[in-house]
């Protein structure tokens, strides 16, 4: 059997890409902002939920990504007992 500790991962993995992508962005246009017009421009929705919540989410993620590679490498010898189990209980049933 799959480790399903792997397709979380690459979900999480995506969604934190993102989110840092995202995090970037925000950075870059505030600087941009302060540097060039002022504070008092109007702001994406967005870049303003970043702008509060941005480092809590990256944090969070990164927890969550820690947690699952834990659990991905501490369950692989498992998912591989289970997938051997399962290939050969058909072949001993034939005997």
């Amino acid at each position: 059997m799959k480790n399903p500790f792997y397709a979380l991962l690459i979900v999480v993995g995506s969604l934190f890409a993102i989110t840092a992508f995202a995090y970037g962005v925000m950075t870059l246009h505030a600087v941009r902002t302060v540097a060039n017009m002022g504070p008092s421009q109007l702001q994406h929705p967005l870049l303003a939920w970043f702008k509060e919540y941005g480092s809590l989410a990256l944090l969070v993620q990164l927890g969550i990504l820690g947690v699952l590679t834990f659990a991905a490498i501490g369950t692989d010898s498992y998912w591989d007992r289970q997938g051997s189990l399962t290939e050969s209980s058909p072949e001993q049933s034939g005997e």
